[in-house]
């Protein structure tokens, strides 16, 4: 862990609090928004289990800071209605749109059953947007608004927090029935700082 940048974070909310600006105390981030589009060694790597019959919620357990950048990759399928239903990988499936007259879709508008991302509280915003051709919304320097859905896919775009930092992030398969799933896809969590 790059324990200097989490103290520089540390001491410019101290000096917020106290009125200070932090801009003005401290050196630009050496978190620079290249590191997670070239595919640069992240800070750190966590992996956990998505059911893909539920909403799952991930927090980082170094924390989230304004400037920490996040990539999420997921490998590994949902099955999509008990017993005999298809495999489908976190990408979905890319030829098959989810439309609103088409039932209950988590976010319509994209790949049904694909893996679907969003925040839940403070700001953050896309520094890439490779996945802007199965989602409109993921366009490179445009907000994530908190509690909407967006497409991850098997590798999200870069995201990168704000400040307020968000405080956590949400999973779930864009299946107008989520509950009758089982499996569910393996989410590894890169992070820069």
């Amino acid at each position: 862990m790059n324990v200097p940048i989490r103290i520089r974070a540390l001491i410019a909310a101290v000096l917020m609090a106290a009125g200070i600006s932090a801009v003005a105390a401290l050196p630009a981030s050496a978190a620079p928004n290249s590191v997670c589009a070239l595919n640069q060694p992240a800070s750190a790597t966590r992996s956990f289990a998505h059911p893909g019959n539920n909403t799952s919620a991930w927090a980082s357990p170094f924390g989230h800071v304004p400037d920490d950048i996040f990539r999420f990759t997921a490998t590994g399928s949902t099955q999509i209605q008990p017993v005999f239903g298809a495999w489908k990988p976190p990408s979905g499936d890319v030829n098959d749109i989810a439309w609103p007259d088409q039932g209950y879709w988590p976010r319509t508008g994209v790949p049904k059953f694909a893996l679907l991302m969003r925040i839940t509280s403070g700001t953050a915003h896309w520094v890439t947007s490779a996945n802007h051709a199965h989602d409109p919304a993921v366009v490179a320097g445009s907000r994530l608004e908190p509690f909407k859905w967006y497409y991850a896919g098997a590798v999200s775009d870069c995201v990168k927090l704000e400040n307020p930092a968000a405080s956590s992030f949400q999973f779930v398969v864009n299946d107008a029935n989520v509950f009758d799933n089982s499996g569910g896809p393996t989410v590894t969590a890169r992070q820069w700082w």
